[in-house]
Order: structure tokens, then C-alpha cells, then sequence
């Protein structure tokens, strides 16, 4: 594939949804809950950092720059925003992603979104727009220094160190004992599917 601006050329989700075009045929009033379920029982996703090598087995020829145009905000502590939302990334509990050290103890996050902004919906709501902006500026004003105000980068992946962290996650949450596979024979997912019913931690 030859793209002189480097947009057009393939990014992983290519991958994970085999080029095939895909649209919405049911409904559902819980969103978030669905989309949980559904991401659970995909085991497609890679969750370890797209090396070179990675890059260069699947696409030869590049991936789009759109992939990492961002990447000097990739770790930024500043909030999301969408609309009226305002959500946490908090990347300190995903660092592997990143090729960088998932520490034990994540630290906190600075500036929690208080409850009553979490809460914040367009429904019932009467609000101007000079109440919005009032509402959402400080998180807005954060993107001043959002490419200089970032989570550790100091020190790479170490196994042994996320070893510790999984083992401290584990006791805190819910957990499901699934069959053991290897990745190849892992059966593709149905839509009826709530989370893997295989093993998949040798394709994450």
C-alpha cells in the first residue's frame, strides 16, 4: 500500500477485526456493561507494546501515522473529555502496554474527578452553555500541559516487578477460572459469550 501522507496505511485494529466492515444491529440501554462483556470475551487484543518487530511481521510497509501522531500524550495525567464527560485514564495501572515498569503500588491519582462531576449527564438537564464551559474548564485548561505533565517514564518493562503487581491485583478482584489453552487453538468467540472460557494469556 503506498500513501505519500502516511494516513491511509493499516493500524492494528485492521487486524483485530480482519478488514471486515461491521455495524450495529442490536440496541442496548446498558452501553458500558455491554461493551465490557463483549471486550472480555475477545481474545484478539495484544496487550503488550507494538515493537518493531511486531510492526514489521504484520505490516512491511508501515502502519499510518495516525497510530502514533499522539504519542507525546499517550501518558498525560490530564483528564478525558468528551461532551459533557469527564474520565480518568489512569495509565499507571497499564504500563506494560507501554513497554515501561508496571509498579507494585501504582501511585494515585492526582486530582480525582469528584463524584458530582462523574455523575454529570445531559439528562433533566437545563444547563447554558456558559455553565458547561464554567463546569468543564479546569479539566480543559489541564490540556495546556498535558504533553509535559506525564506519568514516570523513566524505567523499562520488568517482568518480575509486574509479576508482583498482578499477584497484588488478583486479591482485589474477581476472578474466573477458565481452560488452559494454547493461543492457536483458541476457539473464536460467540456473541453469547461473557468472558473467555480459555486461557488466553499467551496471545496478551
Amino acid at each position: 500500500m503506498f500513501d505519500v501522507d502516511g494516513i491511509d496505511m493499516p493500524t492494528f485494529g485492521l487486524c483485530w477485526t480482519r478488514r471486515e466492515r461491521r455495524f450495529a444491529s442490536d440496541q442496548t440501554r446498558k452501553a458500558y456493561t455491554a461493551l465490557n462483556e463483549q471486550f472480555d470475551a475477545y481474545t484478539g487484543v495484544i496487550w503488550q507494546p507494538y515493537t518493531e518487530a511486531a510492526i514489521q511481521a504484520r505490516y512491511p510497509s508501515g502502519l499510518s501515522v495516525l497510530c502514533t501522531r499522539d504519542r507525546d500524550y499517550w501518558m498525560t495525567k490530564s483528564k478525558i473529555i468528551f461532551d459533557v464527560f469527564v474520565e480518568e485514564m489512569a495509565q499507571q495501572r497499564v504500563m506494560r502496554q507501554f513497554g515501561l515498569l508496571q509498579l507494585e503500588l501504582p501511585p494515585p491519582i492526582e486530582n480525582p474527578v469528584p463524584a458530582h462531576i462523574h455523575r454529570t449527564t445531559r439528562k433533566g438537564m437545563t444547563r447554558t452553555t456558559a455553565d458547561w464551559l464554567v463546569r468543564l474548564e479546569p479539566y480543559v485548561i489541564e490540556w495546556e500541559t498535558a504533553n509535559t505533565h506525564l506519568w514516570h517514564k523513566n524505567h523499562n518493562f520488568d517482568l518480575n516487578e509486574f509479576n508482583l503487581y498482578l499477584r497484588r491485583y488478583m486479591t482485589g478482584t474477581r476472578l474466573r477460572i477458565v481452560e488452559h489453552s494454547h493461543p492457536e487453538e483458541i476457539p473464536d468467540p460467540t456473541p453469547s459469550d461473557m468472558y473467555p472460557s480459555n486461557d488466553t494469556s499467551g496471545s496478551r
